[in-house]
């Protein structure tokens, strides 16, 4: 889906220019078709919604930050402390898949906070299930939009929700049907012969590729290990202490607290038992990227217990600090080892095969 979509926004720019997309050419061909096409892709996909998530987490923080600390901690967070910043500067899902989480959930918020616009919850329903179309675990969170959005309001979500949420599904699966002759995503089918043909790389994998690690050993690493959402951004461990303190009030924040939990705890369990390189050479574990949007949506209760006590406060900005390097680490390509990886390889304790 995602190549049928990216090569349709290019087209009008592709007839008026003429420069030619594809045949192997000349490198000044190839150059200009760099400029010309992988860099407004990008900037569509993915500089641009970025810039929209900014501006409406800036509203989110004005909204519901205790105090000028929490807010400007929580924006730097946004803005430079996760790998979003990192996979921006390159053609993939999971920016895409993170974007429209985040659009779906702030459609979700302002319903819940009494908007009833149409707008908001086509919205919901178009975001959430092309959020799913570009992960497929997130297949989780536009069902439970749908259950919350009919729960608010059975006509407006039939009405809304439920014709735009169709659209993105229908394309997903048509350009699937044309590509592959089925309407199964060929990710669902690693580990059979749709994988292991004659050839393959997967018959004889190198690398992280190679590994075949106990399953807890995985997921520590997947957690605080070298490729450790915890470990490279310790910031989300504020977003831990938010969910917890949201989890016992009432209202869309608790639901939202939930909601965060429920998907990290089955998202991470999906891919623990399910994969086993941590997503290839990739600065960090790319596959949990589209969570990025929850747990900062949940980070400002996770700060407020820091905020007045200058010790807390230290700790909180280390994490943070610590976050920043790690983009910082990764922006020169989002497709190499995080450096809690390249630190092993230096130190002697990690060898790939």
């Amino acid at each position: 889906m995602l190549p049928t979509l990216i090569a349709g926004l290019l087209y009008p720019w592709r007839a008026i220019s003429g420069v030619p997309l594809d045949g192997l050419g000349s490198g000044e061909v190839r150059k200009f078709a760099h400029i010309f096409y992988l860099k407004p892709a990008v900037i569509l996909l993915n500089v641009f919604p970025f810039c929209v998530f900014l501006i409406l987490y800036v509203r989110f923080l004005s909204k519901y930050a205790k105090d000028d600390w929490v807010w400007l901690v929580g924006l730097v967070a946004g803005a430079w402390g996760t790998p979003l910043l990192v996979f921006n500067s390159v053609l993939n899902n999971h920016t895409v898949a993170a974007y429209s989480a985040f659009f779906a959930l702030d459609a979700y918020l302002r319903i819940q906070d009494g908007g009833r616009s149409r707008v908001l919850f086509a919205t919901v329903g178009f975001f959430g299930a092309f959020c799913a179309c570009n992960e497929l675990p997130a297949v989780l969170f536009a069902v439970i939009l749908f259950l919350l959005m009919f729960q608010k309001s059975p006509s407006m979500t039939l009405r809304w929700f439920v014709p735009w949420s169709i659209l993105p599904c229908a394309f997903f699966l048509a350009t699937l049907y044309l590509a592959v002759g089925g309407l199964v995503p060929v990710y669902a089918e690693a580990g059979t012969e749709v994988y292991h043909y004659p050839g393959s790389f997967w018959n004889t994998p190198r690398g992280l590729e190679a590994l075949d690690e106990p399953r807890i050993i995985y997921l520590y690493n997947m957690l605080v290990g070298h490729h450790g959402v915890l470990s490279l951004t310790p910031i989300f461990l504020f977003s831990a202490v938010g969910v917890v303190r949201l989890w016992s009030r009432t209202g869309p924040l608790a639901t939202l607290a939930r909601l965060t939990a429920l998907l990290s705890l089955v998202v991470v369990l999906f891919y623990t038992f399910k994969t086993s390189n941590y997503g290839g050479a990739t600065q960090g574990m790319r596959w949990l990227l589209w969570l990025i949007p929850f747990w900062l949506l949940v980070l400002p209760w996770g700060l407020e217990p820091f905020r007045q006590d200058p010790g807390l406060r230290k700790v909180a900005l280390a994490a943070l600090l610590i976050s920043i390097f790690s983009v910082s680490y990764g922006l020169s390509m989002a497709w190499s080892h995080p450096w809690f990886l390249d630190l092993m390889k230096l130190c002697g304790v990690y060898e790939e095969v």
